[in-house]
């Protein structure tokens, strides 16, 4: 085989693959969820509710994803599938706050709040 050279035994080993597929489910739901995360975070700082944003940003990554991955990779030393399951965790915790956000239509408020102060001149 011209793609797999005579020292890739472990390209053919049943929880290689196991692995890797796990891994590889994971990572397709981190891209998605943080892709919309995303989407919808560039919504709410249009908006203008920029403060919501840091205080997600500020906490939801120390509270979903570093104490998890210190608690579950550094100290109970597991694998590489619950890294990226916590990488997922944090990205559908994010996903899940600026979703909750942005159907509370807070963030639609405080646009229309914004914008009623500026005078609009009239079409002549």
């Amino acid at each position: 085989n011209i793609f797999m050279s005579e020292n890739a035994e472990f390209l053919v080993d049943d929880s290689f693959k196991q692995q890797f597929f796990i891994s590889l489910l994971l990572m397709s739901l981190f891209f998605l969820f943080d892709g919309l995360s995303w989407i919808l975070l560039g919504f709410i700082t249009a908006a203008g509710d920029t403060k919501f944003v840091f205080y997600t940003s500020l906490f939801v990554p120390w509270l979903a994803y570093v104490l998890p991955a210190y608690w579950f990779v550094g100290i109970q030393k597991q694998g590489a599938s619950v890294a990226w399951a916590i990488i997922v965790f944090m990205s559908m915790t994010n996903f899940m706050l600026y979703f909750w956000r942005y159907n509370s239509g807070k963030w639609a408020l405080r646009f229309a709040n914004s914008n009623s102060n500026e005078q609009i001149a009239a079409p002549s």
